[in-house]
């Protein structure tokens, strides 16, 4: 299916710049709720600055809603118990209660359901095991449609191998898309790390994975490019909020530049790992303290704001927020370095403010200082961006974008301000001395 007036792609697709508006909304028709789904070892987090959008927009904060999906991280074989995972069919059924929960919450039976990586492959389980759920939408953003690979021999019996008996079954589909829900995809042109022709991002160098750039596209859906975007990207971007805008409500948003409130508050839950993979399951007796810090610096201007010992459910809020003020986050947990997350301004209040502790590395330096720098909805892609740390430009050769964690170090016998520059994002945060257990993590917004 194209897209009314864009200009078409080999394979049914439309570029995502011109695109038309799809259909029209009826008049009076109710606010769909809309249901955000979270992709492979992520949160709900991820879904804020869109959910800002939306508000931005003018849709009641009532009527959006995000999962954080308890174990995030598929299993390696989906089939085989793993610790810290979850297998396709667990996370399925975790999303049919979220699914019935909106539904009482709300009182409306027509939700859109959107999500990003892992998450689009669930939200097709959840609608090929649920026939005749009377949806408004289903929103797919590069999601791994086709899988990461198709092979007998590589990633057996993973949820991610088009091969596998999950994908077989969704793509078994008719059109590859379940009967009666407008289904709609998001995918890069040819930057998504985890649909690409070469299997080095999977650790299989010169291996074919028999997927390319339009992995993501379903032969029975709207599908629709975002050129340029990373994996990432075509879930969490400003352009990517466009699409989604449009695709739940056929109408064009008027913006997507967020509008901030007067006193914003703000909450979350801090979690943990298991086994190496990040969890959403609270954390209990975890100490959270916030402070406000300088913009150029991540130096403490002033008493704490909030402090708090977390209870079984890791709940570390509520906390009301000056919209312009940069912060501090001191996350301890036990087990864990104490992590200093520094963050920029909250134009808007959310609940899914999320903390996670740093989980040390082998890679990590024994002495002096560790710094990292965290785009979780985006990877840096040197050859586009301007990134600095601390000064110094980070450059490298052109390539398929596909890390969002940057590292420096710094000295272990003084503090120094560490700021970091990313296209037109400033934010700072101060060096800790790894001989206390301490790290810095400076996470970037966009």
């Amino acid at each position: 299916m194209l897209l009314a007036g864009a200009a078409a792609l080999p394979g049914g697709l439309a570029r995502g710049a011109g695109a038309q508006e799809l259909r029209e909304r009826p008049a009076g028709q109710e606010v769909a709720p809309i249901l955000f789904v979270h992709g492979n070892g992520d949160s709900a987090a991820l879904w804020m600055p869109t959910i800002w959008r939306f508000e931005s927009n003018f849709y009641a904060r009532a009527r959006l809603f995000a999962l954080d999906m308890r174990l995030p991280s598929a299993r390696r074989v989906d089939s085989v118990r793993e610790a810290g995972r979850s297998s396709a069919e667990e996370a399925t059924a975790q999303l049919a209660q979220e699914v019935a929960r909106v539904r009482r919450t709300t009182g409306v039976e027509r939700l859109v359901l959107v999500g990003h990586g892992r998450g689009g492959n669930i939200i097709r389980n959840f609608l090929r095991l649920n026939p005749g759920q009377k949806m408004k939408a289903a929103i797919l953003a590069a999601a791994p449609s086709h899988g990461l690979i198709v092979s007998d021999t590589h990633l057996v019996g993973s949820e991610f191998n088009g091969a596998s008996p999950f994908l077989r079954a969704l793509n078994a589909m008719p059109g590859e898309v379940p009967a009666g829900v407008p289904v709609f995809t998001l995918s890069s042109d040819n930057r998504d790390k985890w649909a690409q022709p070469d299997g080095r991002f999977l650790g299989l160098p010169g291996v074919a994975t028999g997927i390319d750039g339009l992995g993501p596209a379903l032969r029975g859906a709207t599908n629709v490019v975002l050129p340029g975007a990373d994996h990432m990207e075509v879930g969490y971007s400003a352009d990517a909020f466009g699409e989604i805008y449009r695709m739940a409500t056929g109408e064009t948003a008027a913006n997507s530049r967020i509008r901030p409130e007067v006193k914003p508050t703000i909450s979350g839950r801090v979690s943990a790992w298991e086994n190496g993979a990040a969890t959403n399951i609270g954390v209990a007796g975890a100490r959270v303290r916030v402070f406000a810090v300088e913009s150029s610096t991540g130096r403490r201007t002033g008493p704490l704001l909030h402090e708090r010992v977390t209870a079984a459910d890791g709940a570390w809020g509520p906390l009301d927020i000056d919209p312009e003020m940069h912060c501090e986050f001191e996350l301890t947990v036990r087990g864990y370095p104490i992590t200093h997350i520094y963050r920029g301004p909250f134009p808007r209040g959310s609940e899914h403010v999320h903390l996670r502790p740093y989980l040390p590395s082998a890679d990590d330096p024994k002495e002096g200082s560790l710094v990292l720098v965290s785009r979780p909805r985006g990877f840096f892609d040197a050859g586009r961006d301007r990134i600095s740390i601390g000064g110094q430009v980070v450059g490298g050769p052109p390539d398929v974008p596909h890390e969002n964690m940057l590292r420096a170090i710094g000295p272990a016998d003084t503090q120094i301000p560490m700021q970091v520059v990313y296209n037109n994002e400033r934010l700072a945060g101060l060096t800790w001395p790894l001989a206390e257990r301490r790290v810095t993590v400076i996470e970037l917004t966009e």
